[in-house]
């Protein structure tokens, strides 16, 4: 298959989709492989997602983080208390 009968064969598929989460998706990974660069991923993010965002810099910037190992040890631990209580039942 040629790159122009592949192209064909993707405009078919999508004039075919009705999920507008999946047009949208689609959209994304194909704007981020094109030259547009006025593109800015960042527009297609919620008002939620922008404010967990600010939030998460706040935090990092406060020093209020955990290192990789501390999320792994924490982890590790939570795991363990939850095989001791299912093999306590």
């Amino acid at each position: 298959m040629t790159n122009t009968e592949l192209k064909y064969d993707l405009i078919r598929l999508i004039i075919q989709l009705d999920d507008y989460g999946v047009l949208q998706s689609l959209k994304k990974m194909i704007v981020g492989k094109t030259k547009e660069s006025d593109y800015d991923w960042a527009e297609e993010l919620s008002d939620e997602q922008l404010e967990l965002i600010k939030l998460g810099e706040e935090q990092l910037k406060n020093g209020e983080f955990l290192s990789g190992e501390e999320v792994h040890l924490g982890a590790k631990e939570l795991l363990e208390r939850k095989r001791k209580q299912k093999n306590s039942k």
